[in-house]
């Protein structure tokens, strides 16, 4: 592969930064640097959205790609994205073009050349185009490039599609105001689109567009559905210099499921060559030193984000902590006045699930703390070992091989953030809120401790499934199920495409292998498991016990779910006696919301979870339970 520098003289240990930037310094981007001195940078702009979740891992390892090169990457979410701040409303998409545009010419003052590359995926490729009308860049990478019509009505039919919950009636309820939306909005995988905001989106086509602000433009086509072919025309008419490639993958990425996708190496490695074609500066070269013009823009960047939502001011700031031999990245999120003081609640400390980044799914973690700092207290979240741009064995760009979400290297994570938020922040007592495997992190966690004199005070258990012994609950809940994964795998090795793909270097094999081997392995336990318990050589996993057991060490249990969550019925199943006596006592509560989602994304689900949550953790910090009698 041709590179920027010899990859050989580049070892990736330097940290990702990250800073604020924008009017109001609004923008979170993070800068991978690598070891030697840039002398390029490339912005990745990211696709909206659940396409932004499902895309995080393709972008990590693009992102290591080019750091290994010896490229600067710059990587940010827009105003109401990720974990950038709040945008008004109907002023997303005029915010995007603005944020991309600053972020543009920030990058031109970190590198020898003032030059600055752009590589967009879908939505997010469209946005970047139209952003070069303000400011122009040197290469322009449209992925798979979607009309903004196009993508709207995409976005109401997977809206269609979600969970649409039975809130129930807030009577006396203050209007929360983190968690609202209004007539016209479409939500889709837990994220909003305003009916200004689709209405702005619709004139966005480049089959239409009349200029773009780039020398060169790589155009990468869908290798399922081809989408570029009259772009490619009208550039032609505009005569501007565009390639256009067809590389396997795009289909496999699963940009509607984040949790199913594979990493489309084919496709990168195709943008990394393409990027690398033409000869760069070589530092010291005259006219090439970076230019102060772009070293201090209009709004320089900050270590710190004011977040505000009507009367509510919330400060975020980064913070790193080492574990071995990763580093986990989090951000703090506090009250603006108390900033420096002793928190009068517990400090809260949020877990996410799978693979999601720290913001969450539907941006489920970055509000939800946002809006227990604006109550007073000090919020923590962070990036998982393996997702988002926490680093492990000095490869500084976020980028490892994918960690099980039940391992437990998590739990060590989970014990160091606790042992950092109560040394270095000053907090005296904490609350675990997780999600999904996270909420298994934290239950684990307080299972785990032997005493009473310990920090954590309550934990916040959100729609869990595993509670004790994985192998305990099957992946395949239904023989319906089992059915339509049958299929699948058969389809799938039919598809000439997947065959293309294995056989020209296109599947990771070895991850693909490692993968199959760890699913291999959990079933076996599974059924070695059950098979003992059938003979009465083993007892099954006493979830009652370990129910009472985490209160002996004093701490409180509160589960929340969806209705129909398979966690509820086993949660009720297996630990109905000690259940009783805990909630009698106050240890124990249980809350469900019909039609809520796995994941809390709708709006409505959103506002309700927020309501339980300031409700928990005002418990929490006005009393403590009573002791369970008998």
């Amino acid at each position: 592969m041709t590179s920027l520098a010899d990859p050989s003289s580049i070892r990736v240990t330097r940290l990702p930064e990250t800073v604020y930037l924008g009017a109001g310094r609004q923008v979170c981007l993070t800068i991978h640097r690598p070891d030697v001195d840039a002398v390029r940078a490339v912005v990745l702009v990211e696709p909206f959205g659940i396409e932004a979740l499902a895309a995080d891992a393709a972008y990590r390892r693009l992102t290591q790609l080019l750091v290994e090169s010896g490229w600067l990457v710059v990587r940010f979410a827009p105003p109401g994205a990720g974990d950038s701040g709040e945008v008004a409303e109907g002023t997303f998409v005029g915010s995007w073009i603005e944020a991309v545009s600053d972020v543009v010419t920030f990058a031109r003052g970190l590198t020898v050349d003032t030059r600055v590359d752009m590589v967009g995926l879908r939505l997010g490729a469209t946005i970047a185009a139209y952003a070069t009308h303000r400011t122009p860049v040197g290469q322009l990478v449209l992925w798979a490039p979607v009309a903004g019509r196009a993508f709207a009505r995409e976005f109401k039919l997977l809206g269609a599609s979600g969970a649409h919950p039975t809130e129930p009636t807030r009577s006396g309820a203050p209007a929360n105001r983190w968690f609202t939306n209004q007539a016209g909005d479409i939500e889709a995988g837990g994220f909003v689109l305003s009916a200004e905001s689709v209405a702005l989106l619709a004139p966005l086509d480049l089959r239409t567009v009349d200029s773009v602000g780039a020398e060169r433009i790589l155009l990468v086509d869908r290798d399922d559905l081809g989408c570029v072919d009259k772009i490619e025309l009208n550039f032609a008419r505009l005569v501007i210099e565009s390639t256009v490639v067809r590389p396997v993958g795009y289909a496999d990425m699963r940009l509607d499921d984040p949790e199913e996708g594979l990493v489309p190496d084919e496709s990168l490695n195709s943008i990394v060559e393409w990027l690398a074609e033409p000869r760069y500066p070589e530092p010291g070269e005259p006219g090439n030193s970076p230019s102060s013009e772009f070293q201090s823009d209009s709004h320089p960047p900050e270590r710190e984000l004011r977040v505000t939502n009507g009367t509510d001011l919330v400060v975020e700031y980064p913070f790193t902590v080492r574990v071995e031999a990763v580093a986990l990245a989090g951000l703090v999120s506090r009250p603006c006045a108390q900033r420096g003081a002793t928190q009068t609640g517990p400090a809260v400390i949020m877990l996410t699930t799978g693979s999601n980044p720290r913001c969450g799914a539907g941006r489920l973690q970055a509000l939800m703390a946002r809006d227990l700092a604006s109550q007073g207290h000090l919020v923590v979240r962070y990036d998982r070992s393996g997702i988002g741009v926490t680093t492990r064995d000095g490869r500084g760009t976020g980028v490892t091989d994918t960690i099980d979400a039940y391992d437990t290297q998590h739990g060590r994570d989970l014990h160091a953030v606790i042992d950092h938020v109560v040394n270095e922040f000053g907090q005296p007592s904490v609350v675990l809120i997780g999600l999904c495997s996270g909420a298994y992190t934290a239950f684990h966690h307080a299972n785990g401790l032997t005493t009473s004199l310990n920090p954590v005070k309550a934990i916040v258990l959100i729609n869990q499934i595993l509670f004790l012994d994985r192998s305990w609950t099957t992946t395949v809940d239904s023989p319906a199920l089992a059915v339509k994964a049958g299929y699948e795998l058969l389809t799938g090795w039919r598809d000439p495409r997947r065959w293309k793909s294995l056989l020209t270097g296109g599947v990771p094999v070895r991850t693909t292998v490692r993968r199959l081997a760890r699913l291999a392995g959990m079933r076996l336990r599974e059924t070695q498991s059950r098979v003992l318990v059938g003979l009465r050589w083993k007892q099954p996993p006493a979830l009652g016990e370990a129910l009472l057991h985490i209160r002996t060490v004093g701490v409180r249990q509160i589960f929340i779910f969806d209705d129909a969550e398979t966690g509820l019925g086993q949660l009720r199943l297996e630990g109905r006696a000690a259940m009783k006596s805990l909630e009698r006592s106050g240890w124990l509560d249980v809350r469900t919301l019909a039609g809520a989602g796995h994941t809390f994304g709708p709006t409505a689900s959103k506002r309700w979870l927020s309501d339980q949550l300031r409700e928990q953790l005002s418990v929490v910090t006005t009393a403590q339970p009573e002791a369970p009698t008998g």
